[in-house]
């Protein structure tokens, strides 16, 4: 369910993000404006994103045909709306520079393709339901836990030669006791409330099991039968040790689909970032070798929407740091993908200002590069993760406990490119410059902030350190 729901959310994605809305901007005079040559590529996207969902329906005929038939319901409807005609059309009114009614069929179009999304998406199952499922899971683990620990401590109890202040009646009352907490934690595994999962949990009838050893074990304890009940409480123990093993797999198995599921999210979107990023930098050097003396009104217009672009990719960034924030198990990567964004905001505001020359270009590509890396080390977990080919690291926690979205070892690979960067950049500044007098103002920022992350480098290089188990 987590990798279907994924991939429907991917398509949400695409068809949202690729949809401008026209700006109320003057439009050059051109035989393709630029917002036309926009809307066409959107266009392009669309017909293929059609395409990929319709050949994913076929594969999912066989073996879920209830998804495929909701993806064929709504990509059909998504025809019989002529989405695509429409934004050709769009296209057309656009090359006219008929400005308000591109905008006003722009916003129709989005209107149709809410519903559509919104079709495609009913019954699924979505992130934050898996999260109570994994909470629900993790309490029930928790309790079968603590009844295991008083089972244990009973049978101990009737190890021990009674004396007077434990007479065997009161170890019949509390075996009862422990019977009937088993007895409700079974009934909320068989029947879990509105806001848990609508399915009994694993280990379910197990617990059940337990709970009859233990009213057996209180019977023979007030008949006196000491050895029968040491084999009933020894009975309900390995029942309830059985559950908790099934729970911690279920547990483990939940974790794993929506580590997937948030490494699949995280790619798509660093994917896009890096397509979009790509065009900026060819942008940008084509400002540049014109040369900013000679720009016209469409180059100036263009600096403007590249500058907008570099600022849309920030946010985007900023949306990637509060997953991983959220997520809070990996220590470089949310520092990595922060500095993407202050870059990110960093190459807007040259841009906006004009500067589009060699510095600037240096910044794009170094944005480029990390997206780059950024990408392989989520590809590569997601991949391993699939394949079931992640064996735990040294000195793993227990399955009870969340595993990092990363391992250690993809981190340090991306603090080590982290700071390889920092001494290019470094680098950089004393091949051009050579010493601190020829620096400018706006150089002594930048070297400042070289200076900050390398700071940031170090101290996450500690705290890397402390997590790594003692030998390694």
């Amino acid at each position: 369910m987590q990798w279907r729901a994924c991939t429907f959310w991917f398509a949400v994605a695409a068809w949202l993000t690729v949809v401008p809305l026209v700006g109320a901007q003057p439009v050059p005079d051109s035989e393709r404006t630029p917002l036309a040559a926009k809307q066409e590529l959107v266009s392009d996207r669309m017909a293929r994103l059609e395409d990929r969902m319709f050949r994913l329906a076929d594969e999912l005929a066989k073996t879920e045909p209830d998804q495929a038939e909701r993806l064929r319901r709504g990509l059909q409807r998504a025809r019989e709306l002529l989405l695509r005609p429409r934004m050709e059309e769009v296209m057309r009114l656009l090359d006219r520079a008929e400005l308000a009614e591109a905008s006003d069929r722009q916003k129709a179009i989005l209107g149709d393709l809410d519903a559509v999304l919104e079709s495609l998406l009913q019954d699924l199952e979505d992130p934050a339901a898996a999260e109570k499922r994994a909470e629900a899971l993790e309490r029930y683990r928790q309790r079968v836990n603590e009844l295991i620990e008083e089972q244990q401590q009973l049978r101990r109890k009737g190890e021990t030669p009674p004396v007077a202040t434990q007479p065997a009646p009161d170890d019949a009352k509390a075996q009862r006791e422990t019977a009937e907490k088993a007895g409700d934690l079974a009934k909320d595994m068989a029947e879990p409330s509105d806001s848990e999962p609508a399915e009994a949990a694993p280990g379910t009838d197990d617990v059940e099991a337990a709970q009859k050893h233990m009213e057996a074990a209180a019977e023979d304890l007030d008949q006196g039968r000491a050895a029968d009940a040491d084999q009933q409480q020894t009975r309900a123990i390995e029942a309830l040790q059985q559950a908790m093993r099934k729970l911690e797999r279920e547990l483990m198995q939940q974790r794993r689909e929506q580590q997937e599921a948030l490494l699949r999210a995280l790619e798509d979107r660093f994917r896009e970032m890096l397509v979009r990023q790509l065009q900026i930098n060819r942008e940008t050097v084509r400002l540049d070798e014109t040369g900013v003396e000679h720009w016209a009104r469409a180059d100036e217009l263009l600096a403007g929407q590249l500058a907008q672009g570099e600022r849309d990719l920030s946010a985007e960034a900023v949306v990637a740091l509060r997953i991983l924030r959220t997520e809070g198990s990996t220590v470089v990567f949310p520092h990595i993908v922060e500095q993407v964004q202050a870059d990110l905001d960093e190459a807007g505001n040259r841009i906006a200002a004009a500067r589009v020359g060699a510095a600037t270009q240096r910044l794009q590509n170094e944005i480029v590069a990390t997206l780059e890396q950024l990408i392989e080390a989520v590809e590569q977990m997601r991949k391993q993760m699939e394949a079931g080919s992640m064996p735990p690291p040294p000195g793993a926690p227990e399955q009870s406990d969340k595993p990092p979205l990363l391992p250690n070892s993809a981190e340090l690979k991306l603090l080590r490119s982290l700071q390889q960067r920092l001494h290019r950049e470094t680098g950089t500044f004393f091949a051009d410059f050579g010493n601190d007098a020829a620096l400018t103002e706006e150089d002594r920022r930048d070297l400042q902030r070289v200076a900050e992350r390398q700071k940031v480098v170090a101290d996450m290089a500690i705290e890397m350190e402390e997590r790594l188990p003692a030998g390694h």
